[in-house]
């Protein structure tokens, strides 16, 4: 008897565990690049990131063998190429002239993962390509920038980036991309 009653305190601490992990904290859309997080833990705003359009230019993937380059623009639409008023774009390295978009401003929008987070996902319409952006908190004192993936075999239609910023944490504030590294 004595073994039993010491049986369902573990049991019940890895279901209030795995309970957390199901209640991961959404956020709600409050502009194109920001959100605020339903549990109160601040606002997410990349807009302080925004410094020229695109913001990020001709990132290279690092999927092989992804032999294309992506310019990224979390809250401003840019142009490049054939690819018109959108938020991520990819260009052909070995054709200069192909362009492809990834989805919009309009499109934007926050969802929680339980594996890494919140994605800030664009939908291109109506190609309904995909651009999914992982947004990584880190420090000021951390590395910053963004990774591209790249299109995944499995997924050629889906683009995937990773962004490690201080805008990606909530409560940042206007200051956040302001680098000290």
């Amino acid at each position: 008897m004595y073994g039993k009653k010491h049986f369902y305190l573990p049991v019940a601490v890895l279901f209030l565990a795995a309970l957390q992990l199901c209640l991961a904290a959404s956020c709600v859309k409050t502009g194109p690049c920001s959100c605020k997080m339903d549990d109160d833990s601040g606002v997410i705003d990349l807009s302080p990131l925004v410094n020229e359009s695109p913001t990020y230019k001709d990132i290279h993937a690092t999927y092989f063998p992804d032999t294309w380059v992506y310019s990224y623009n979390p809250c401003v639409p840019f142009s490049e190429g054939s690819c018109k008023n959108v938020s991520v774009c990819a260009k052909a390295r070995l054709n200069h002239s192909k362009y492809e978009s990834y989805g919009t401003q309009e499109s934007a929008e926050f969802k929680s993962d339980t594996d890494v987070g919140l994605v800030l996902g664009y939908v291109d319409s109506p190609s309904y390509r995909v651009g999914a952006v992982e947004l990584w908190c880190v420090e000021k004192n951390q590395p910053q920038n963004l990774t591209v993936l790249g299109r995944h075999p499995m997924w050629p239609n889906t683009i995937i980036m990773a962004l490690f910023s201080p805008c990606c944490c909530p409560g940042a504030g206007p200051n956040c991309a302001d680098a000290t590294t």
